[in-house]
């Protein structure tokens, strides 16, 4: 309770997370969800090493996970990867 999240979607598909985010924005207190868009190193680095951030959740390639992991070791906190593999989603109208 009382925590936000940030979302940092991948470069490659960065409306998509803002799609999502426009669906559900009405259901959320602002500031609930935040979204940083930008490149790895850029972004999602910081993230990853900044002490005000308390878990981490990855979905994503081996060895950028394998960095997530090394930068979140400064702070030692805790981290979830999902590594290598494609994991795809359908919903259907009756959800």
């Amino acid at each position: 309770a009382g925590n936000a999240v940030v979302l940092k979607p991948a470069e490659q598909t960065p409306a998509s997370i803002h799609y999502w985010l426009s669906l559900v924005a009405d259901l959320l207190p602002p500031g609930v969800v935040n979204i940083v868009n930008g490149f790895g190193v850029e972004a999602g680095k910081p993230l990853a090493s900044s002490p005000r951030v308390a878990k981490i959740a990855f979905t994503g390639e081996t060895t950028t996970g394998r960095l997530i992991m090394q930068y979140a070791s400064e702070n030692i906190k805790p981290v979830t990867l999902e590594l290598g593999g494609k994991s795809p989603n359908i919903f259907f109208d009756d959800v």
